[in-house]
């Protein structure tokens, strides 16, 4: 418990450097935890797999979001970024769409996910070409989050054929998804649509 509240307050004074008290220092601060101090690193590779972390998990993440969100358009691309693990926009996907996270988790990363793509049209053209590789069945290595593409395009097929068994004559018609990870697919492909259909 020591070692989690050290961390907890480590990671609140992260957080100050890219939040109002920082001012107009907050957006490069917050380039300079992505890019130099390897807060993807830290947040994406050694925390968040790690589930008995518990509250300190979530902690992270919300950290990892104001600092996002704090930075300039072109720092969101890190979420791009190929990692010892994959993509980070893959692990990310992959964590958000996965019941075994407690859903304040999954909430933090949606709302991360739905901010990061409303600002970057790279970043939505990323995921629409990752999902329509998905859809036609490509495995192309060089296309960026791949696997993104194929959770979430797999989430909502399987919810589509859920909700297909519903319409059948002999259901009861009373269809709502069963895992939140319906949902939040949905909101990311809405996110998509919604703020390429603006530009």
């Amino acid at each position: 418990a020591g070692l989690v509240d050290v961390a907890t307050s480590l990671l609140d004074s992260v957080a100050a450097f890219a939040s109002d008290i920082a001012g107009s220092e907050a957006a490069g601060n917050a380039k300079a935890l992505v890019q130099s101090a390897s807060l993807v690193d830290v947040v994406i590779q050694e925390v968040l797999p790690v589930s008995h972390l518990g509250p300190l998990r979530l902690k992270a993440l919300e950290v990892f979001d104001s600092v996002l969100k704090a930075a300039a358009e072109p720092v969101l691309l890190c979420l791009v970024a190929p990692m010892q693990r994959g993509v980070v926009l893959d692990s990310l996907v992959d964590t958000l769409l996965s019941r075994e996270v407690p859903l304040a988790m999954r909430a933090v990363l949606s709302d991360l996910l739905a901010a990061a793509l409303e600002r970057s049209s790279e970043l939505r053209e990323v995921l629409v070409k990752a999902l329509e590789a998905a859809a036609m069945g490509i495995e192309d290595t060089q296309t960026a989050s791949c696997r993104a593409g194929r959770l979430l395009l797999s989430t909502l097929r399987a919810a589509t054929d859920t909700a297909a068994q519903a319409a059948q004559p002999e259901s009861s018609g009373a269809w709502c998804p069963q895992d939140a990870g319906t949902w939040f697919a949905a909101g990311l492909l809405g996110h998509c649509l919604r703020a390429g259909g603006s530009e």
